[in-house]
């Protein structure tokens, strides 16, 4: 598990201290935090996001049960959830209803509109953030089937890679596609089908 928070680095690395020990494959055992450990969260008095990616933490995920120990906290506003698992984050909605979730997948968007999720957060609207935009703000359906589609363009490739592809092409800024270790450099082939994609869904 992750933690996002508006906070300084040094104080980013003290909430982490208090919880790293009890850290298990990814995941935090809901059964190992004391009340000690909340106090001290709840004392930070910064807002946080829960992250839950099992494709990162060894399959693991944050269990419902753990993240409803963690929603005590009364700073712990949020999850962000990149398992891709629909019903998974409602079971997380429907804990608490201080705690706002938001999937990783455009598809969410116009059940997000409805009030069932606070929206999405997904590396892939740094490419089509217009029409998740008009879907969650105007619920145009037009819009949200783009936007999905667009995301679909990354099926099956490396997703870094193709966004910072398609986000140079978009911006017409070479300087984004370049990227550091461990990330390998997108195929051509790959490349150029995300863009001619791209084009053909926004033409």
């Amino acid at each position: 598990m992750l933690l996002f928070s508006l906070a300084s680095e040094s104080e980013i690395g003290e909430m982490l201290g208090l919880i790293w020990p009890y850290r298990v494959d990814g995941a935090i055992i809901a059964a190992r935090l004391k009340d000690d450990q909340i106090r001290q969260f709840n004392d930070r008095g910064i807002p946080i996001i829960l992250y839950n990616n099992p494709a990162t933490c060894a399959g693991v995920n944050l269990e419902p049960d753990t993240v409803a120990k963690l929603a005590e906290i009364p700073n712990v506003v949020g999850i962000k959830d990149s398992s891709g698992d629909m019903p998974y984050a409602r079971s997380v909605v429907a804990l608490s209803k201080s705690l706002d979730v938001f999937p990783s997948n455009e598809a969410c968007l116009l059940d997000a509109r409805k009030g069932d999720f606070a929206g999405c957060i997904s590396a892939t609207a740094n490419t089509n953030a217009p029409y998740c935009g008009r879907a969650f703000r105007d619920g145009d359906e037009t819009a949200h089937k783009t936007a999905v589609a667009i995301r679909k363009l990354f099926d099956g490739k490396p997703l870094v890679p193709g966004v910072k592809a398609l986000t140079a092409h978009i911006l017409d800024d070479d300087a984004i596609a370049k990227f550091l270790p461990p990330f390998d450099a997108l195929k051509a082939a790959d490349r150029d089908a995300v863009i001619d994609g791209y084009r053909k869904l926004t033409a």
